[in-house]
């Protein structure tokens, strides 16, 4: 829940100018990246391809409906990464979501393999179903999302 919410709340922060400008390094600000962190980003970032592999013509689909959605709130429409419901994001999600369940390496794997499998298996027909909650009811840009009603696709 917190990390999926600090994700993307990252995510939608504006990002700052162009790579071109200079700026002064703060070289105490650095810090060493834990092992851990780095296993939880590969992992998350493998999970995510699992995903997205079985589900590539949906993502391009949402994708044609979350970019207008994006630009309307001040994002880059060539900033495809920022949709919140692409595989990566969710793959991250369910790592954090692991880790919070169990610290043991061995039940993390297998806690990891079983969600790509089942996930790969039913982000599919998500992904479609969100598509066609869009298509049944559009939003404007910069409209909620939340309808206080509850759907299920058919």
């Amino acid at each position: 829940g917190e990390a999926l919410d600090e994700r993307l709340a990252r995510e939608f922060r504006p990002r700052g100018g162009s790579s071109a400008t200079t700026v002064s390094t703060n070289w105490s600000a650095l810090t060493l990246v834990d092992d851990r962190e780095v296993e939880v980003q590969v992992a998350a970032e493998r999970l995510g391809l699992e995903i997205g592999h079985g589900c590539e013509w949906e993502l391009r689909e949402l994708d044609g409906f979350v970019r207008p959605l994006l630009a309307a709130i001040g994002h880059s429409r060539t900033e495809h990464d920022r949709n919140p419901l692409r595989p990566e994001t969710i793959g991250f999600a369910v790592i954090r979501a692991i880790d919070a369940v169990t610290d043991r390496s061995e039940m993390r794997k297998v806690l990891e393999a079983e969600f790509a499998r089942s996930l790969a298996a039913t982000m599919p027909q998500t992904y479609a179903a969100v598509i066609a909650l869009e298509i049944e009811e559009p939003k404007a840009p910069g409209a909620s999302w939340g309808t206080g009603r509850s759907r299920r696709p058919d």
